[in-house]
């Protein structure tokens, strides 16, 4: 008896399914933000209690509207990733900064009995951002995160896309800034695949040839709870050496990718003002491939050339063995 009371009691705790409003079938407005804990306790709690299900994605949408940008946390973010320190009063939000608005989002979306795949142990292998128009720390935005049905066929697995799209609070339409996460399932597969649609790399290793080193870091063993306190995504696999080794990395604990690239460009735009290219009708594009984990602590080398089109092909390799990818990436500003 006291176990089911603590059961039913513990699973009130976790609801946050009031928070929801249900606008069409798998779309939601979420009225209130559930508490990060909250959502990371149903994440682990999900590994339990869910069955397996068939390897089919459903097209899932949450929306939050009139978001406030905090200027305090932006700079917080600023500062941990490498950007210039904001100046006084509202000022442009860094370029990669908006993907932490829709994080707790996406873990609802993670969540939702719709979604077939367990959070714990999706792999961040890609990610791409565009700003269309510049974002202030003045701003009320609407935040969308979003699947659609497509999956594709990796070596390891099935991919898909999570969508995060920022649009502005006073007029709905306008889009702002858009990033597609590419996360990887690792899932034997019990049949020939080659005729479905396949995942593919999209940075060649011809294109880190000519390129010039930038850059070494000096990575601290806390730089995964520092940047978990900003981001709030607290994987166990970032925080320290003793929850990494329960993931299966023995080895310790590892960055955030998401870091990494915000550090990439953190030192672009001190060092290049690329935020500057955002100007009448360009947008800008960052794309980064997350290769192999950079364990904490470490060092590691930041190599980049700037392309005859007036964009920056870059890579993050180990200090030690420049051969050992981290990431790669490019940043490009597009003339629509």
């Amino acid at each position: 008896l006291i176990g089911s009371v603590l059961l039913v009691t513990f699973s009130n705790v976790l609801n946050y399914k009031h928070k929801l409003q249900q606008t069409s079938p798998n779309n939601y407005t979420v009225t209130s933000l559930p508490s990060t804990i909250i959502l990371l306790i149903s994440v682990i709690t999900k590994l339990f209690t869910s069955k397996p299900k068939k390897t089919k994605l459903t097209p899932l949408r949450y929306e939050l509207n009139d978001q406030q940008i905090h200027k305090n946390h932006v700079g917080r973010y600023a500062k941990l990733c490498g950007f210039n320190d904001l100046p006084a009063g509202d000022c442009e939000v860094p370029l990669t900064y908006p993907q932490l608005l829709g994080f707790r989002m996406q873990l609802m979306l993670f969540l939702d009995s719709a979604f077939p795949f367990q959070a714990m142990g999706l792999v961040h292998i890609a990610n791409r951002i565009k700003q269309f128009k510049k974002i202030t720390t003045d701003m009320k935005v609407n935040v969308v995160v979003r699947c659609e049905d497509t999956l594709l066929v990796h070596p390891k697995g099935f991919c898909f896309d999570v969508i995060c799209e920022i649009y502005s609070a006073a007029n709905p339409k306008d889009l702002l800034w858009s990033s597609s996460s590419i996360y990887l399932c690792r899932k034997k597969h019990r049949e020939d695949m080659s005729g479905q649609p396949q995942y593919e790399s999209l940075i060649k290793d011809a294109d880190s040839s000519d390129m010039k080193d930038v850059a070494e870091w000096k990575l601290k063993g806390d730089l995964g709870r520092r940047y978990a306190s900003i981001s709030e995504d607290y994987n166990p696999i970032h925080m320290s050496a003793v929850t990494a080794y329960f993931f299966g990395f023995s080895k310790g604990c590892i960055a955030h990718g998401l870091w990494t690239s915000a550090r990439t460009m953190g030192l672009l735009q001190t060092t290049h003002n690329v935020s500057n290219k955002l100007t009448g009708n360009a947008h800008l594009e960052l794309y980064v491939e997350f290769k192999l984990p950079i364990f904490l602590p470490s060092a590691v080398v930041l190599a980049d050339k700037e392309d005859s089109d007036g964009g920056h092909t870059f890579q993050v390799v180990s200090a030690k063995n420049k051969t050992i990818p981290h990431m790669k990436g490019y940043f490009k500003a597009h003339k629509k």
